[in-house]
């Protein structure tokens, strides 16, 4: 599991340990926001990263007088583009507009930046003494923080063109770094699930023999989604693996649906937000996410008010032994911390389970008929309970359907 950070990280290295212990991709505008405390983060952990360049936002409809706001625009601006070549040239990045010579020049400097962009970073802090003096260790100045992998820039491919132009940097970014150090990112509106191009796209992708593929359907919600998008989603999948069996597959944002997945064999690696949503829709304004509480047995999130009502009214069911929750206190009363220290305790337990595709089906397939019952026996809770049997009803019919059709 690969896992996103929050939009504050933890302030001494036991907490980011503990939150970190595997790999972490982190976006560029972030890092941008907060240099200091990420790239000090990244540092202490010592754990392999990602930088998730974002190049995206620079073609989604915003002008660039309306991202000249944002307290990134000019960190990123000035790596992608150190000459002025494109982003005082153009309003907003479109495959019509660009010119072909600038191909090897973005990407180039795109992945530079992953490259460099966190050791420059931390190199001009002050290390505070207080750190030693307290025990901290204090990370070596000299220390040259590299990415595991690079992602060449993407844009939102809603239609072919768009397509066709995150290959263009695709190939570019292979000529300047070679297959092996790569991530190519295969990104998708969601509309796209509906398209009939859909099998040529990943014909032009797998063209490359890419090692590794980070998907994105952008705003494609686990928990919401329809029956049919989530099987389109796993005959992606299916069709990846099956033409390459060596692909290693990253799914960039994921749910627990993904974590079936990828214990089915479809996924190789899922990412998880800490603190923020497990889809993005690219086009939505983005702020703080709201106080929500991961439900174990639900695998999904509720507010508080109602994990609560649940935890009460049905505690065999809906109570935690986490460490968090162990102390029983109302759920209502957690901190933002206590919220996020459950959910990531609770996941390291979900993706610990190895489970087979008959077992995760009946799995669901027990779990959606205590909750029918629960709910006829509790009527205050089946308001509560809805929304998450149909969502099981949905993810059992789409794993059904890949074992009838593929295994």
């Amino acid at each position: 599991m690969i896992r996103r950070p929050p939009r504050s990280t933890p302030s001494n290295s036991s907490a980011a340990s503990d939150v970190y212990k595997r790999q972490v991709v982190m976006e560029a505008h972030i890092l941008e926001t907060f240099p200091k405390a990420l790239s000090t983060l990244l540092a202490r952990i010592e754990k392999p990263y990602l930088i998730d360049p974002i190049t995206y936002k620079f073609g989604i409809q915003k002008t660039m007088e309306e991202l000249i706001e944002k307290r990134w625009f000019f960190g990123l601006t000035e790596k992608f583009d150190p000459y002025s070549k494109i982003f005082s040239q153009y309003d907003i990045l479109t495959p019509d507009i660009w010119n072909h010579s600038l191909d090897e020049y973005f990407t180039k400097n795109v992945i530079e930046y992953q490259k460099n962009r966190l050791s420059e970073l931390f190199r001009r802090q002050e290390m505070p003494t207080l750190m030693s003096f307290i025990g901290e260790k204090v990370p070596d100045k000299d220390i040259t923080l590299k990415p595991e992998y690079v992602i060449p820039p993407y844009f939102i491919a809603e239609n072919e063109k768009w397509f066709d132009f995150n290959m263009r940097f695709a190939k570019e970014a292979i000529q300047i770094e070679g297959e092996k150090s790569l991530i190519i990112p295969l990104v998708l509106s969601r509309d796209v699930l509906a398209s009939p191009m859909l099998d040529n796209y990943i014909r032009k992708l797998l063209s490359l023999n890419p090692p590794r593929i980070l998907v994105w359907i952008t705003a494609l919600n686990e928990s919401q989604e329809t029956e049919t998008c989530l099987i389109t989603f796993i005959q992606i999948l299916h069709t990846l693996k099956e033409k390459s069996r060596d692909i290693r597959i990253y799914n960039a944002f994921s749910g627990y649906f993904s974590d079936l997945l990828q214990k089915i064999g479809l996924l190789d690696k899922v990412i998880h937000g800490i603190g923020i949503a497990e889809f993005r829709d690219p086009y939505a304004e983005t702020g703080p996410p709201p106080p929500r509480y991961y439900m174990p047995f639900l695998h999904s999130f509720l507010s508080p008010d109602n994990a609560e009502i649940l935890r009460v009214e049905c505690p065999h069911l809906f109570s935690c032994n986490c460490g968090v929750c162990s102390r029983d206190i109302p759920i209502t009363e957690m901190s933002s911390k206590e919220l996020l220290r459950h959910f990531i305790r609770v996941k390291k337990n979900e993706l610990s389970h190895k489970i087979s595709l008959l077992d995760a089906i009946s799995s669901l397939e027990e779990k959606i008929e205590i909750l029918k019952h629960v709910s006829k026996e509790k009527p205050i809770i089946r308001n509560i309970l809805m929304p998450n049997i149909r969502m099981m009803e949905r993810w059992k019919q789409a794993l059904s359907y890949y074992q009838e059709k593929f295994c």
